[in-house]
């Protein structure tokens, strides 16, 4: 591949960065929607664990849409949708569902459920352990920003109380209508829906005891049987590369 003086020293930076850190790396840029930088530096593959871009991908995408259908507005709260939602009892404060987007929510930013979610279970039924530890967070720093997969996880039962339709039914809609062309997926069941080889592996995982290749890093979207709210979402940097520039349509109003 012939590169760009801006891409050679890119190249270069990144060569030295990742030296015992990562075995490749892919890196593309755009500008006013054109497509400026484009390099992989080392050994890289064409599908990446998402994890937390999962968020705004899917969940996000979902919530926007929601909103346009009317479903929800900026000032209802989350009690209006989910009646077992504990926060008057906890906080005295109305929790909006906008506080769970904008990470204000005070709920925890992570929690280990993964040590208490069995495997024997159905998938569905691993959700009421999540939702028992939400009636029970302790809200802390209510207003202030602090990032949360905890109050993603409440968005899952409010997307399924607005689709009604469990959230994998609830993905492959938001996929067909906004993300057709891309390999965007979850891998059900922490099966690969392509060759595993495919997938950049991301650790040796003492807690699985297995390289993970093609299953989701999180312990708790896997435990969740690889999909979830706040991670889970596998694709190529094309399928990145394509999202921004809808995501840029969207906000410039040309979607």
């Amino acid at each position: 591949m012939k590169y760009t003086t801006l891409e050679n020293r890119l190249v270069e930076s990144i060569t030295r960065s990742i030296k015992d850190v990562t075995p490749g790396v892919v890196v593309r840029a755009y500008q006013s929607g054109k497509l400026i930088v484009d390099i992989s530096v080392g050994q890289t593959y064409p599908y990446y664990d998402l994890a937390s871009l999962t968020k705004i991908i899917f969940t996000v995408q979902a919530m926007m849409q929601a909103y346009d259908k009317g479903f929800w507005d900026l000032q209802q709260s989350v009690q209006s949708h989910l009646p077992w939602f504990p926060h008057r009892e906890i906080s005295n404060k109305e929790i909006l569902i906008k506080d769970l987007l904008t990470h204000t929510s005070g709920l925890p930013w992570w929690l280990p459920l993964y040590k208490e979610i069995s495997n024997e279970v159905p998938i569905s039924k691993r959700w009421d352990v999540v939702q028992q530890h939400i009636v029970g967070a302790s809200f802390e720093n209510i207003g202030k920003s602090v990032y949360s997969d905890v109050g993603f996880w409440v968005l899952k039962f409010i997307l399924e109380k607005f689709y009604e339709a469990p959230i994998d039914e609830i993905w492959k809609k938001i996929k067909e209508d906004f993300y057709p062309a891309t390999t965007f997926d979850f891998n059900l069941n922490n099966q690969p829906v392509h060759q595993q080889n495919f997938y950049a592996p991301t650790e040796q995982c003492p807690w699985r005891g297995k390289l993970l290749q093609g299953e989701v890093n999180d312990e708790n979207a896997w435990s969740l049987g690889g999909l979830s709210t706040h991670a889970g979402l596998f694709g190529s940097i094309d399928d990145l590369g394509w999202y921004s520039l809808h995501l840029r349509s969207q906000l410039m109003g040309i979607a």
